[in-house]
């Protein structure tokens, strides 16, 4: 997840060429480098302790803006040559990704924003000219974007939803002269002006250019998607598998041995069926606030099942050799894992909850006892399901913290830089390559992998 978040943002700046509307300039796209570069650069950029803006993203800074002209009954200001200075100079705030309906809500922070420019005061008195300079404090910008699979497949960002606010406006204009003190008042009251004027330009200018950009860079994504189901569920299909063929399901576990004395047990040919039936059962999300990607996921399996070989001895007295199999209604897993944009840190497993199914156990190999065991089986653990579960998410958060902290997620994410490099295929002439489309299951065939 942490590869995607510097590939979004990568991204960006690989595709940001596209003109801005009015006649503004053109983003400079001369020395973009390769993806690897960029999240490269990304990477050590979130080492920072307080990191601001992210390398290469995608707004103009400073940012030209139309003149603006604001006129009473007794004067006229005009402000000419004005630009936003500040623009990417922001925090992020939060982020916080849907990936089951592709929506993303992002809240950015600036400590301020700067409007500079020349203005002309005219009146039945005088006229006055010179530099102004209009800082917007505590700005805080809004924006909500959805993803959406277009008929050729491929997909595309809509219409993002924007908002901006701040905390407080300061003025300076220059060369006010000898009727500085008389127009002062009217000066202050024109913070307000001001920002409504710029407001729409900003967010009208971020919109289009960023969705443009995104837009750019999704065309040109070799992948494609049908539309009737939700990339996010293909994507797990996909990996249900890949499960499958890495030899995951079925799943052969380690023979196990114990002594004790003259009382030995072994079990061989131990396997488990049904890891692959993982399947969503709620929202998988993907946020950052303060600079710290989290991950949430809602998974379950259909039935898991198991068998095994076993021999019981005591010593030369007594050996029997049987077989047992067990099954688990279904296993439901949601956890939570931090990992800080810092990628020296380890990942840090913030929450996990597990709730498991009946459990049913059938024996063959001790006559008798077989009965006994299966009633001890199959009764025990299901009226003690939640004091054992508990105990289970114990161990199971100690041992999955213990292998995450053995993750180094650099270098994790520069072993895997060059398959990212093949992720787009534009033409020789930077034109969008469409592919013909797959061969996708539909809404009930994709599941049929972990029907009963």
């Amino acid at each position: 997840m942490l590869i995607r978040l510097c590939l979004l943002f990568t991204a960006l700046k690989q595709v940001a060429g596209t003109e801005l509307e009015n006649g503004l300039p053109q983003w400079n796209t001369t020395d973009q480098g390769s993806i690897s570069d960029h999240i490269i650069e990304i990477m050590e950029h979130f080492k920072q302790p307080d990191p601001v803006g992210i390398p290469g993203a995608p707004i103009l800074d400073p940012m030209p803006i139309p003149d603006l002209r604001h006129s009473k009954t007794t004067w006229t200001l005009v402000m000419k040559n004005s630009t936003v200075r500040g623009l990417s100079q922001f925090k992020i705030e939060d982020i916080y990704s849907d990936m089951a309906i592709m929506q993303i809500s992002l809240a950015l922070k600036y400590v301020k924003l700067e409007v500079i420019g020349n203005y002309t005061l005219t009146n039945w008195f005088s006229k006055s000219a010179g530099g102004f300079n209009v800082t917007i404090v505590g700005v805080y910008l809004q924006g909500v974007g959805v993803m959406e699979v277009t008929r050729h497949g491929n997909l595309q960002a809509s219409d993002i939803e924007m908002d901006i606010s701040f905390d407080d406006i300061r003025l300076d204009f220059k060369n006010l002269g000898y009727f500085g003190s008389l127009f002062q008042g009217m000066i202050n009251t024109l913070g307000t002006f001001v920002f409504d004027s710029i407001k729409p330009f900003i967010l009208r200018t971020v919109n289009t250019n960023l969705r443009g950009d995104v837009n750019k860079f999704l065309m040109n994504v070799k992948k494609t998607f049908p539309n009737s189901i939700p990339p996010l569920d293909l994507g797990i299909a996909e990996l249900r598998k890949a499960t499958r063929e890495k030899g995951y399901d079925p799943f052969k576990l380690e023979d196990y041995s114990y002594s004790a004395g003259i009382f030995s047990f072994d079990a061989r040919q131990i396997w488990l069926f049904g890891l692959a039936t993982f399947y969503r059962v709620g929202n998988i999300t993907v946020g950052v606030t303060n600079n710290t990607l989290t991950v949430g996921l809602q998974v379950a399996t259909k039935k898991i099942k198991g068998k095994t070989d076993w021999e019981v001895s005591l010593g030369s007295v007594l050996s029997r050799t049987g077989y047992t199999s067990f099954s688990v209604e279904y296993l439901e897993i949601d956890a939570k894992v931090n990992q800080s944009l810092n990628v020296r840190k380890t990942p840090k497993l913030e929450d996990l909850k597990v709730s498991v199914g009946n459990i049913q156990l059938r024996s063959d190999g001790l006559g008798t006892m077989d009965y006994v065991l299966e009633l001890v089986a199959n009764v025990l653990p299901n009226l003690l399901r939640y004091q054992i579960v508990d105990a289970l998410e114990g161990l199971m958060r100690q041992r999955l913290q213990e292998n995450l902290n053995l993750i180094d997620m650099e270098r994790e994410i520069r072993t895997h830089l060059k398959d990212l490099e093949g992720i787009t295929d534009p033409d020789a002439n930077g034109n969008t390559v469409f592919y013909p489309d797959e061969d996708f299951p539909d809404d009930i065939e994709m599941f049929d992998d972990i029907a009963e």
